[in-house]
């Protein structure tokens, strides 16, 4: 498996060596049970410390892509299947219920227009309400009348 790794990115190592790992598994391209290089291996031919890779390692292994047993090696997990993508299939009532909820979309759609029409006008109308009293600016505007 080819790693790359930049030095100069903000990313931490572990991270870039982490992402990089995840997305070979996720796309299919490591297979369920694959073993992957041991972290020693790994870190002398990437340049790192031996930790940089375990860290990866360990990460992958809480999210359940990978399963590392000792003198054993650290294999894709059986729970990796769940996150591989695949095309996703609509089933044949989908269209019934696209339709069904599209004209609830819509009013949400008009709701949401609607409600950005009167935070744009209570902003423009008063000022002061713009100050960020907790009251209010119902209270703003009588309190100073």
């Amino acid at each position: 498996m080819i790693l790359t790794l930049d030095p100069s990115l903000e990313k931490p190592l572990y991270a870039q060596i982490r992402d990089q790992i995840r997305e070979r598994i996720v796309t299919g391209a490591v297979k369920i049970g694959d073993r992957l290089e041991p972290s020693r291996e790994l870190a002398k031919r990437l340049g790192v410390h031996r930790t940089t890779v375990g860290n990866a390692y360990a990460d992958l292994e809480a999210e359940g892509l990978i399963e590392g047993t000792v003198g054993r090696g650290t294999y894709v997990s059986k729970f990796a299947l769940n996150l591989i993508r695949q095309p996703k299939r609509r089933a044949s009532n989908d269209l019934f219920w696209d339709g069904f909820f599209a004209e609830e979309q819509r009013h949400d759609e008009d709701r949401d227009e609607s409600d950005r029409d009167v935070q744009e006008s209570t902003e423009q109308a008063d000022p002061v309400a713009r100050v960020g009293d907790p009251a209010g600016p119902v209270a703003v505007r009588d309190e100073h009348r």
